[in-house]
């Protein structure tokens, strides 16, 4: 792994050794995976944000079925016994 400055670039060659070509592929192949392995863990996170607001959507449904059954049926029985 190469050393790394405060804003994630090699250290400047004056501090170090000059970096061959090998050594600088190797650093970009090594980033790249980084990113890539980020932009997956972004998708999942993705899909379970999606499943999580899915559930809670269906959580509010039934609430307000609920909600929606209880207020009928109070209604009814208020209907009844007005007669």
């Amino acid at each position: 792994m190469l050393p790394y400055s405060n804003d994630a670039r090699p250290v400047a060659a004056t501090t170090m050794r000059q970096l061959s070509k090998a050594e600088l592929e190797r650093y970009v192949a090594e980033t790249e995976e980084k990113l890539n392995a980020l932009g997956d863990d972004a998708q999942l996170a993705n899909v379970d944000l999606q499943n999580i607001l899915q559930k809670q959507q269906h959580v509010m449904q039934m609430m307000s079925n609920i909600s929606k059954t209880l207020n009928d049926t109070a209604s009814s029985v208020i209907r009844n016994i007005k007669g």
